[in-house]
């Protein structure tokens, strides 16, 4: 019973684990206005959590007076704990494809 109980445990601390990513946005030079999906999240660096369900699309626009504007997709990553977890909870395997956790992003002068 103790080992079932501890598989358990085991598969629901993955699941909430799996199902997003704290991603950092950095830019050279730094303290660039950064906004994911028209939102303003903050200045770079910044930190934001994002869900890693697959069908979820994030677009940064990244804004600095003298800079070119960036308007990009986030780059994404294969979640190797949620595809595990995935193995027993087949719901887990919606959150193997999320936000890679660090988005680096270059200006470039106007």
């Amino acid at each position: 019973m103790k080992v079932f109980r501890s598989g358990v445990i085991l598969l629901v601390i993955a699941a909430v684990v799996g199902c997003s990513t704290l991603v950092r946005i950095e830019t050279e030079p730094s303290g660039a206005d950064v906004y994911v999906n028209d939102v303003k999240i903050g200045k770079s660096p910044v930190e934001q959590e994002y869900s890693n369900f697959v069908g979820n699309e994030y677009y940064v626009r990244i804004e600095k007076k003298g800079y070119r504007t960036i308007r990009t997709k986030m780059d994404k990553d294969f979640k190797v704990g949620a595809f595990i977890g995935g193995i027993f909870i087949w719901p887990i395997w919606l959150w193997v494809w999320g936000p890679a956790d660090t988005q680096y992003f270059e200006l470039e002068r106007e």
